[in-house]
């Protein structure tokens, strides 16, 4: 049930072309390999972030978003990528 949901929402961020998910990808995947390599991925955090992200957040974001392990992030990886990186923010932010 997890799979088919994660697929649903991978359909609803990458249904055409003008979605968000499609154009925040695009506007990152410089190259059009269809993957962010770290140094895209580090740009598209630190947009969301307003301000720059370092290394080591990277690889914690990279470390539980890279389901296919090969060291990027494909657009099916994007919204994990995306909410690592505000559980991450949430954790470092004092209650």
């Amino acid at each position: 049930m997890d799979a088919i949901n994660c697929w649903k929402c991978y359909l609803s961020q990458f249904e055409d072309e003008h979605s968000m998910g499609s154009s925040l990808f695009a506007k990152y995947d410089s190259d059009k390999t269809g993957k962010l390599d770290s140094k895209q991925l580090k740009g598209l955090l630190a947009e969301m972030n307003g301000a720059p992200v370092s290394d080591i957040d990277l690889e914690w974001v990279l470390g539980r978003a890279d389901v296919l392990r090969d060291g990027q992030i494909a657009k099916i990886e994007l919204n994990q990528a995306i909410a690592c990186w505000f559980q991450k923010q949430a954790q470092l932010r004092p209650e």
